[in-house]
């Protein structure tokens, strides 16, 4: 099955788009692929930043409120804002935050430990 994921980065002048399937695994480690494109917001059609192949890891679950299923639009936008601002930014090598994903200077993440 294809997801679409698409966001944007650097305060919104960036952009980013995803096309991703999870393929394997048994949750909570499933596992996909895809491509990712990046883009600044500049000019008429944006300035392409990367295009690459994606390969994703489900690391853990992030829990949803209980009454997910009736909330408004902006009750899960607030959701999703509030739950994003309590994730730590990638970090440079020289411990500033990274500007966007795919920069070459990021810390490494920890490995996953396989069962």
């Amino acid at each position: 099955m294809s997801h679409y994921l698409h966001g944007n980065w650097a305060n919104f002048r960036g952009s980013d788009g995803m096309v991703i399937d999870l393929f394997a695994g048994a949750s909570p480690r499933d596992v996909g692929g895809g491509q990712w494109t990046e883009w600044w917001n500049f000019g008429a059609h944006g300035t392409t930043v990367g295009f690459a192949n994606a390969r994703l890891s489900r690391v853990s679950k992030c829990p949803l409120p209980t009454n997910v299923a009736t909330m408004t639009e902006a009750e899960l936008e607030k959701y999703a804002t509030d739950s994003s601002s309590k994730v730590s930014p990638r970090l440079r090598k020289d411990g500033t935050v990274a500007e966007h994903p795919t920069d070459p200077e990021q810390t490494p993440l920890p490995e996953e430990t396989q069962p």
